[in-house]
C-alpha cells in the first residue's frame, strides 16, 4: 500500500530500506499507523490498523465489476 501511495502521488518509489521514512513525509498519519501495525502482535489491532491504512491510502473498498465482453477461445490442438 505504501508503494501505491507513491504511485498515486506520482512520486518516485523509494528503495525498501527508505520506504517507511519517506512515506512518513508523504502521509504522516498513515505512516504512524503502519509503524503501529508492525509493533503490535494483536491480530484484531493489526486488522483494524490495516483497514484504516487501506481506507486512507487506497480510498476505496471492495471489488469492481468486470465489464468486458465474454472471450470465446478455441480449444488447444493436439501436438503432432
Amino acid at each position: 500500500m505504501m508503494r501505491f501511495a507513491f504511485m498515486k502521488a506520482r512520486r518516485f518509489i523509494p528503495r525498501d530500506k527508505d520506504l517507511l521514512e519517506e512515506f512518513s513525509i508523504l502521509a504522516c498519519d498513515s505512516a504512524a499507523k503502519v509503524q503501529s501495525f508492525f509493533q503490535t502482535s494483536d491480530y484484531d489491532e493489526r486488522l483494524r490498523l490495516a483497514t484504516k491504512i487501506a481506507d486512507e491510502v487506497l480510498g476505496v473498498r471492495g471489488f469492481f465489476e468486470w465489464s468486458s465482453s465474454v472471450e470465446v477461445r478455441e480449444p488447444p490442438t493436439e501436438p503432432q
